[in-house]
């Protein structure tokens, strides 16, 4: 048989892998509560090696590497040159001191040309630093870039299987993306401060041991100690960061969650309830960061006091040396620098240490979602899913399941039980049945969606199992029932997988004809060129628009074998008898297979398929099943069933009760996070002014006085630790004449010398114990700012109106609230403590030092100007490429999330090459970008050390030579210098952390904005408690002249002038077709908008107090909304007495919706799990019953079903209509309903049409009258 690979488009690369090695089964881990692949294949060697964290290096990266490491050396060297050059000032000094110079000009002369060495020296630092910036951030963005497209290949590479059994898998995929973001940083900013940091500490020791051996080998012994401490605290650190990343995982989900189902939440009013869970999350996320910080502070407190103790030994044992004549001062001196160089350097290791236990547990979560195939790469081109046969011609599409037996996962009953049966080819076939019989799972089973569990599966005589996935998806359109749209153009939408690389616009629009989608087309802004979806740029389709649109891609697309799933279901009645008859033209001679609960479809020579209950009762044509079994005809009878697609995900509708006349909205009125802020504060994203002002401002708004207090006190704490450095300095400058010789006489005597090293080192010991407070306070407080603003936030959001919702983006909310916010926290707990303690030091020196030298201090602050200039250029370099940056990764990280949303679509119409080739499109925008970035990083990060570089040159020439003239003591031109150098330290380190104080500033700026925004009046207003037991009146609901348009459109007229009364204790059913109104009648009695005209028993329904209002009210959507959890939590779900209802009350509710015995049969009853990783594992009419169960164990007086028996079969909708003809004797029951049955049993039916009440009586009274009513019933019959 021939081996045939697919082509694919040639504008996209895609790297070969050895897919022998692909991934079928995952597990769980118990450091990681969510997805870990696994391949019993691989062996632990295998495994290790793919742990390496720069196992995405290639072969064009060396060069990148080896002038990153060539120039990191070389800055390095400038430190050893700038040692030496100490050691030639010092032993002139020396020299100086002891008289060896016989004119103070002759030892001017001698400093000038040693300290422009300094200069020069400083200024090659800056050349050197900037070049090894550019090359590692560089070098680290093409790992980052590589690591993303892994993912993204990773991601379409998966089973459709592993999507629906993973729980958590939104959120744990936008954790993912900040895993990867940390493991950048490690690979690029942080590796380069390591490669520095080892070639500083190999070159001073030595240099140090060179100069004098001994004092070296004593400052050494220290080392051990702190190599100690890493390694025991590390592990701790390690530990926590990772538990705060699961729980800030499960706090994504939820958000993205509420967002997704917003109007569920306001329907039922669970606002409350969600806010408490989320503090739950985010308590258990503070208290692992508490944890980290508490760890983490411990080891730097430890190593800043080891490396200050230095200064202390160094001094100490140096004097003993110099005494003994064993070393010179000079070389005492340059011994004592270089070791202090390699012990803050290794002091600086203990929080690269705490960044790289981070970065590992980060690089672990991101390897987790790799599958270990994508890891063994080579620069060839190969097809995803490319094994298998694919035959030289189309297939004809003969369906043949045999002894076929299926289970979604291990605790469910099977699905299909041993199921044998053929369906023709070139025909039309018919597959029905009862929900959750499992005929929609034959169609996930022919795309190769799921594995079997046994049997075999043949199309034209051969085994799926051995055809090529592409080729197989290629000979087979899906068209769901709830298709999945991408934030694309119309005609991108249209034309997706189909098999040219463009399709003709006038085909497109002939085809759009036919399917009654042009007019949709005319209506839009920018015709085929408009984007769909959320956002200010796009526009959204009602779900018949849809269904439309996926039925003209289904066409363009022409595959031998087509499959409707309740395609039609959202489309009107008029329109889809017209539809039906167009796909039959359409279809003549080809095969389709339609699973559908429209008997009036099937005609007498059609196939049918009946499914029940995992098994064939009958396949053969309708005549023979008329004709030869009438048991098999009333089976058949009983199968209206719009949808039992187990495990499918629903599409997220706009709004349950919005109308397809609203949903296509200008796109210059809507608006987004991002587009809003913009036009409400002229750009400030990208025009910070001042941009710590706009920090402190924002913390003063929303930090409470509490946090405020103590975090005050952790800031008033790292400020008097700053102050106590120059202390420091300033009994260590005491030391300094114990090693330089005071005049011919020697050096400091002994007891001064122990006088001064007793106070220094107590003071170090204070410094490392007031640091340890400060992080940790500053720390507790800025994981609870953040928790607070968290909150605040998300309150904020779901105070907002409907509107607000339709246009969100539920990805970027959710990462702007638990990853970003990080940033942030980053800015409260280290850049503004630093900032503030950098001017308590800067005000402590300039006072200090003009006290005792102010003619030499004016010198040292003259720099300062310098490090403003500087400062200003690199605030403007570094602000505009981190927001840009930042924007064009949020485009790569909404197209991954767009993917995860879609993914059934894309594995069905084979769309997994053109996603990749759009994501390598956006990477390559970011590649391209990020080599500005690199250079200007680079340049402005290593100004400040050649400034420093500089500073120091000046003031050891100036300060020498006013030793020399005898103007100062070498002391206080010791102390001066060191404290100057302190400033200029910290303003270093300011200029240093610039990317992410801008990263943290454009956060605050959204969440300045999203925490200003006034909550919608009507979710606030009312505060009436009128009694829903007691309608004096006899009437719940009554309208009177309503007129209403949506926000979104207020040009379209929804309702125009209607008006109505709703008797109590009524079955009242709203019908008519699509967009006429009804639903919207809905929206308003739930208050989900404002409007003038309506009440509730006789009162003003705007003054009921909202929560009162919605208690009172039970609904049944037609969208089922429920979450992660079980059956027993979601039927519960905000109940007001969810604690008092016990099982026994559940099950009789269950038992009256047929849904008990189904409950018992699960492995963990009524606590199995309803829904996984927002995945249904019900089908679709068992989803609809869970949901009227739930709205009937809620204690209320109205119930309002939205299309309650559309997804079930004849004997489960009797049931629901009897169930409501018992309920109104308790309860006022309002639906909305195309079922004849349900019409027939109502006390009165509403027929709205074009937003007017048209008709209004029983259903017997209407039809005689023959008028609109009548017409559309009609189609009904």
């Amino acid at each position: 048989m021939l081996i045939h690979k697919v082509p694919h488009s040639s504008n996209t690369t895609i790297e070969a892998d050895d897919i022998s090695d692909y991934v079928q089964s995952e597990k769980k881990s118990l450091e990681n509560p969510f997805i870990i692949e696994k391949d019993l294949k691989i062996d632990k060697e295998k495994a290790n090696r793919n742990k390496n964290p720069f196992i995405f290096f290639r072969n064009s990266d060396y060069p990148l590497l080896i002038s990153a490491i060539i120039s990191n050396a070389c800055s390095a060297g400038t430190h050893v040159a700038n040692t030496i050059m100490i050691n030639k000032l010092f032993k002139k000094l020396e020299k100086f001191q002891m008289g060896d110079y016989q004119d103070v000009s002759l030892f001017v002369h001698d400093l000038k040309w040693a300290c422009f060495s300094l200069a020069l020296i400083g200024l090659g630092s800056w050349l050197f630093g900037s070049l090894d910036s550019f090359f590692f951030i560089y070098l680290g963005e093409r790992q980052q870039l590589r690591c993303r497209r892994k993912l993204f290949r990773s991601l379409l590479l998966r089973d459709y299987s592993w999507f629906e059994s993973n729980k958590g898998l939104d959120g744990d995929l936008v954790q993912v993306n900040r895993s990867v973001e940390e493991y950048r940083m490690a690979l690029s900013e942080y590796f380069s401060m390591l490669c520095n940091s080892i070639f500083l500490i190999v070159a001073m020791s030595i240099t140090s041991f060179i100069y004098c051996w001994r004092l070296t080998l004593l400052i050494f012994a220290s080392l051990p100690l702190m190599i100690l401490t890493v390694v025991l605290l590390g592990k701790p650190v390690q530990k926590w960061s990772s538990i705060e990343d699961s729980f800030s995982a499960n706090t994504i989900s939820h958000i993205d969650w509420n967002l997704s189902s917003f109007i569920w939440i306001k329907i039922i009013h669970s606002k409350q309830l969600e806010k408490f869970k989320l503090k739950y999350l985010l308590t258990k996320c503070e208290h692992a960061y508490r944890k980290f910080v508490i760890y983490s502070g411990i080891i730097s407190g430890i190593m800043f006091t080891l490396a200050l103790m230095m200064f202390v030994q160094s001094f100490w044992f140096g004097a003993w040396l110099v005494r003994k004549k064993y070393n010179s001062t000079g070389d005492v001196i340059s011994a004592f620098y270089s070791c202090l160089n390699v012990a803050m350097t290794i002091s600086g290791l203990s929080s690269l240490a705490v960044i790289f236990q981070k970065a590992h547990t980060s690089f672990e979560k991101v390897m987790n979602y790799l599958i270990y195939s994508e890891l063994e790469t080579n620069d060839k081109s190969m097809e995803f899913n490319s094994f298998g046969e694919s035959l030289p011609f189309d297939l004809e599409g003969t369906v043949k399941f045999n002894e076929v037996s299926f289970t979604y996962n291990s605790s469910s009953s099977p699905v299909l039980k041993n199921v044998s049966f053929e369906l023709p080819k070139n025909k039309m076939s018919f597959v029905i049945g009862k929900s959750g019989s499992g005929k929609s799972t034959i169609s996930s089973l022919l795309l190769k969606l799921y594995n079997l569990d046994q049997g075999k599966i043949f199309i034209d005589g051969y085994d799926i199992t051995l055809l090529n996935n592409f080729y197989l998806r290629n000979q087979i359109t899906l068209v769901q029932q709830f298709p999945n749209l991408f934030n694309e153009s119309v005609y991108k939408n249209l034309t997706l997988g189909t098999s040219a690389t463009s399709v003709d616009y006038d085909l497109i629009s002939k085809t759009c004809s036919d399917f009654n989608f042009s007019n949709v087309i005319d209506s839009m802004p920018d015709g085929f060129n408009t984007l769909l979806g959320k956002g200010a740029e796009s526009v959204q389709l009602s779900g018949g628009q849809e269904q439309r649109l996926n039925l003209v891609r289904a066409k363009l697309r022409e595959s031998p074998i087509l499959i409707l799933d309740e395609s039609l279901s959202a489309i009107d009645i008029a329109q889809k008898r017209e539809l039906i008859k167009k796909i039959k033209e359409w279809r003549q001679g080809k095969t389709t297979i339609l699973i559908t609960h429209d008997f009036s479809q099937i005609e007498n020579d059609d196939y049918i398929l009946l499914v029940d209950n995992g098994e064939i009762v009958f396949n053969g044509i309708k005549n023979q099943l008329d004709e030869n079994n009438s048991l098999f005809f009333n089976v058949l009878d009983e199968t209206i069933d719009i949808n039992d697609s187990t495990f499918t995900p629903e599409k997220d509708k706009v709004s349950v009760f919005e109308e397809n006349t609203n949903t296509i909205t200008n796109k210059l009125e809507k608006f987004d996070l991002e587009s809003q802020i913009a036009n409400d504060d002229d750009e400030k994203l990208e025009n910070i002014k001042d941009p710590l002002i706009i920090g402190f401002k924002f913390l003063n708004k929303f930090m409470p006085l509490k946090v405020k207090f103590f975090y005050g006190i952790g800031i008033l704490i790292s400020i008097g630790t700053s102050i106590l450095n120059p202390v420091f300095s300033f009994f260590i400058s005491k030391l300094i004449y114990g090693i330089v010789p005071i005049n011919k006489n020697g050096t400091l005597d002994t007891h001064q010398e122990l006088k001064w090293s007793m106070i220094s080192t107590s003071i170090a010991i204070i410094i490392g114990i007031l640091g340890f407070i400060s992080s940790v306070t500053l720390g507790f407080c800025s994981e609870r700012f953040c928790k607070i603003v968290r909150k605040l936030s998300f309150d904020r959001i779901l105070s907002q109106n409907v509107k607000y919702f339709e246009n969100i983006n539920a990805n970027e909310f959710s990462t702007l609230l638990i990853n970003d916010m990080r940033d942030l926290r980053n800015i409260t707990s280290g850049t503004f403590p630093h900032l503030l303690s950098g001017i308590g030091i800067t005000i402590c020196c300039i006072i200090w030092t003009l006290i005792i030298g102010w003619k030499f201090a004016l010198v040292g602050f003259s720099m300062f100007p310098l490090f403003g200039i500087f400062s200003f250029v690199g605030t403007i370099a570094m602000q505009n490429s981190e927001f840009k940056y930042k924007d064009r990764l949020n485009k790569l990280e909404e197209l991954t999330h767009s993917t995860r949303t879609g993914i059934k679509t894309i594995l069905c119409l084979n769309l997994q090459n053109e996603f990749l080739s759009t994501f390598d499109v956006r990477l390559r925008n970011v590649l391209e970008f990020t080599l500005v970035r690199s250079i200007a990083m680079g340049i402005v990060s290593n100004a400040t050390g050649f400034i420093s570089n500089l500073s120091q040159a000046i003031l050891f020439f100036y300060g020498l030579k006013l030793v020399a003239y005898g103007e100062y003591s070498l002391t206080d031109i010791t102390q001066i210098i060191m404290m100057i150098m302190m400033t200029t330290g910290y303003l270093s380190h300011l200029m240093s952390s610039a990317p992410g104080i801008y990263r943290g500033l454009r956060v605050a700026l959204k969440l300045n904005y999203l925490l200003d925004l006034a909550d919608d009046p009507n979710e606030i207003n009312g505060s009436l408690m009128t009694s829903f037991n007691e309608l004096d009146s006899g009437v719940s609901f009554s309208m009177q002249n309503v007129t209403f348009s949506y926000p979104s459109a207020p040009y379209i007229q929804i309702l125009k002038g209607i008006s109505f009364n709703l008797e109590v204790n009524k079955i009242i059913s709203f019908v008519g077709e699509s967009g006429c109104g009804k639903s919207t009648i809905i929206a308003l009695l739930l208050r989900l908008y404002s409007v003038e005209g309506l009440k509730l028993n006789g009162v003003d329904i705007n003054t009921i107090d909202l929560h009162h209002l919605r208690n009172n009210i039970s609904v049944v959507s037609q969208k089922h909304y429920f979450f992660d959890g079980s059956i027993r939590e979601n039927l519960l779900y905000n109940h007001p007495a969810m604690h008092t209802i016990s099982d026994d009350a559940i099950f009789e509710t269950l038992e009256k919706l047929d849904l008990k015995k189904f409950v018992e049969s699960l492995s963990d009853g009524i606590d199995s799990p309803l829904c996984k990783s927002r995945q249904l594992l019900v089908s679709g009419g068992q989803a609809q019953r869970f949901s009227i169960a739930r709205a009937l164990l809620r204690p209320c007086s109205i119930l309002i079903l939205d299309e309650c028996t559309a997804s079930l079969d004849d004997e489960n909708s009797s049931r629901i209509i009897n169930l409501l003809k018992l309920l109104k004797k308790e309860k006022t029951i309002i639906c909305i309903t195309h079922n004849k049955d349900l019409m027939k049993n109502s006390d009165v039916l509403y027929f709205i049409k074009n937003g007017k009440l048209a008709e209004r009586g029983l259903y017997d009274n209407l039809m005689p009258k023959k008028g609109n009513f009548y017409d559309m019933i009609q189609y009904l019959i």
